[in-house]
């Protein structure tokens, strides 16, 4: 039997991908509530939850996000083609996450964006399992973050 300090030293040197889903205010409520449905066969890769490795990818589908963290055993990085050029699905083959490096490169919203703009696809039920509940709040651009010592501003 492993001891408390192996434990934590094994978890410690599991790898997760940090996954960003953009979606509206109101949806992102409603995944909270309800989970995640797949996006149907109307997704370029095929059924599943679209997600991205950068925020601001995710920011461009929606003004909110929702995290998740997915092991990286879970995560199979595949250089594949939107299904309407390939006939094929992401997630055809059983996998229940794909990684597809520099997908949208070509597509004027992504253009600007600086950082990897990796997608990836997730099944649904893992996409529902690794939801970060309780994301760390991100900063508004322009406003200062105030330490608890300093006083408010008037």
């Amino acid at each position: 039997m492993k001891t408390f300090q192996e434990f934590i030293a094994e978890a410690k040197r599991i790898k997760f991908y940090t996954l960003h889903h953009g979606t509206s205010p109101e949806a992102k409520k409603s995944i909270q509530q309800s989970g995640f449905r797949n996006s149907g066969s109307a997704g370029a890769y095929g059924p599943g939850v679209y997600t991205s490795t950068n925020r601001r990818v995710a920011n461009v589908h929606g003004s909110s996000t929702i995290t998740m963290r997915v092991p990286a055993k879970k995560v199979k990085t595949m250089d594949i083609k939107p299904k309407s050029q390939s006939g094929t699905n992401a997630l055809d083959k059983g996998e229940t996450a794909v990684r597809i490096p520099n997908a949208g490169t070509r597509t004027s919203a992504y253009r600007n964006l600086k950082g990897k703009k990796h997608f990836v696809v997730v099944d649904k039920d893992v996409a529902n399992k690794n939801v970060v509940k309780n994301p760390s709040p991100t900063l508004k651009s322009g406003k200062e973050k105030r330490t608890k010592t300093q006083p408010k501003k008037k």
